[in-house]
């Protein structure tokens, strides 16, 4: 058996894959949990093989999410592999976002205001 060697630049030194894809399975519906603190609205969706679940205690966001995921795929966007969000809501800093300016140190060493 045959098998085709890893690309082993698209891995994290964790073995976590990074970088963009187009493998993208969202569930239809939203789930509804009783948490301790009142009822909690679970949206899952796949990216590249990797599960993601966001919890939400209103439905309404819950729906926004699961909106803005499905608008994503209809539309063709990547999918950032590290954060599973469409590059367009992606974090800065992911694989598609990659940070532009550097971070500086305050001068006196304290805090952020």
């Amino acid at each position: 058996m045959n098998a085709s060697p890893i690309d082993r630049s698209t891995f994290h030194s964790r073995g976590r894959q990074q970088g963009v894809t187009y493998k993208i399975w969202i569930c239809g519906w939203i789930s509804r949990h009783e948490g301790r603190r009142g009822p909690v609205h679970r949206v899952c969706w796949t990216v590249a093989g990797h599960r993601r679940v966001r919890l939400f205690h209103s439905l309404s966001a819950a729906r926004e999410l699961r909106d803005q995921l499905q608008a994503a795929v209809m539309t063709g966007q990547p999918f950032d592999i590290r954060s599973g969000l469409p590059l367009a809501l992606a974090p800065q800093g992911c694989a598609g976002h990659p940070v532009h300016r550097s971070r500086q140190r305050r001068k006196d060493g304290g805090a952020h205001d």
